[in-house]
């Protein structure tokens, strides 16, 4: 056998023990996910079923690019590369520092006025890796139970909220953004919500790592307790943040309030 002959076989031995290696672990990946659909705790679950889904997605790519030319599965490539650090999955040493309880203020519209309305963010709930999780209920004035989940996504010193209604699958998320926030002071930003009366508003939100009003109940606060919110804001937002000349007018509190049903 030449040398040429010899190489060959040594390169077709090579991409067979290597596609041998990729399909066992997409065999693995496929054998996570199957586990995680038996398993009764929802943490060990959402952790397997995560490692699962990367580890099979990893073993069919790999193969796919062992059996065929890699230039088409170039994209599909990045893609999954992509998705593995996108900025909002962050990393747990990222995360510690705001796994705590954080107190939060939301301005939103109750019969035509502006109330502020508080509930707690307590991060120390490590439901799924890689994100901030927090969930709480309060009863409105009108005697409603609202229940909602939080997802939090830190972006370097800026963090992203999202929150869903439990119960009303149909309401539209809540959209808090908060562009500075660390492990203690007062954080102001903006949140994007629909009001009972189905109104579309952008309403001033703060985020605390001390409580800034005398209230332990969750829900709405009172004249007092919301005046001292909105000059809270106005220093810690409006001081700091700038629209371009002539545009003010755009700021949460000018124009028409919208009013609740």
């Amino acid at each position: 056998m030449n040398k040429t002959a010899s190489t060959e076989v040594v390169a077709l031995r090579d991409k067979r023990q290597k596609l041998f290696s990729l399909s066992l672990l997409f065999i693995v990946g496929f054998l996570i996910l199957l586990l995680a659909h038996f398993v009764p705790d929802s943490f060990v679950q959402k952790v397997l079923t995560s490692v699962g889904s990367v580890t099979l997605a990893f073993g069919l790519t790999s193969v796919i690019t062992q059996v065929f030319s890699p230039a088409p599965f170039e994209g599909v490539l990045r893609m999954i590369n992509e998705l593995l650090v996108v900025p909002w999955r962050s990393k747990e040493e990222e995360l510690m520092p705001l796994r705590k309880k954080f107190y939060g203020y939301l301005l939103t519209v109750r019969d035509g006025k502006s109330i502020w309305v508080y509930r707690d963010f307590d991060f120390g709930n490590l439901e799924l890796p890689g994100y901030l999780h927090a969930a709480f209920q309060y009863r409105t004035s009108a005697g409603r139970t609202m229940k909602y989940k939080y997802y939090g996504f830190p972006v370097q010193s800026r963090l992203l909220l999202i929150g869903r209604n439990v119960d009303t699958s149909n309401e539209p998320a809540v959209i808090q953004v908060v562009p500075h926030c660390g492990q203690s002071g007062i954080y102001a930003g903006l949140a994007f919500f629909e009001v009972l009366s189905g109104a579309q508003i952008v309403s001033p939100t703060i985020i605390s790592a001390e409580r800034l009003v005398d209230s332990e109940v969750f829900g709405e606060l009172d004249e007092n307790q919301s005046a001292t919110l909105n000059t809270l804001w106005n220093t810690n937002f409006k001081s700091t943040f700038h629209l371009p000349p002539g545009s003010e007018h755009l700021l949460p509190g000018h124009g028409v309030v919208p009013k609740a049903g």
